[in-house]
């Protein structure tokens, strides 16, 4: 992706609106933690999240029967995830909205 970004070309990802989606976007944008040593060269800080964000919920007054409510691994994903520095400083995090979830 780096290199078709460098290229010119905007990265557009479509993630799930869930605790995962929100970290394998942030897994793209800054790179992993397993791969330290390759994040230069692989993440991609520009890439830009399309669909769905939680506040988009009550702002398009989504019905809550097209939603999948958290299950426990998913919040404890998001209170993983709030323990990050390099997350809760990621410009995605804002929204986020533990309330909503």
């Amino acid at each position: 992706l780096r290199k078709v970004h460098s290229i010119g070309i905007p990265i557009l990802a479509m993630f799930d609106c869930d605790p995962h989606g929100l970290e394998i976007l942030i897994s793209y944008s800054i790179g992993s933690i397993n791969s330290f040593d390759q994040n230069v060269r692989m993440a991609v800080p520009e890439i830009e999240w399309i669909g769905l964000f939680v506040e988009d919920i009550s702002r398009f007054q989504l019905p809550h029967e097209c939603l999948i409510p958290l299950a426990e691994r998913d919040c404890r994903k998001l209170k993983q995830l709030s323990e990050k520095p390099w997350v809760s400083q990621h410009p995605v995090w804002k929204h986020v909205n533990k309330k909503q979830w």
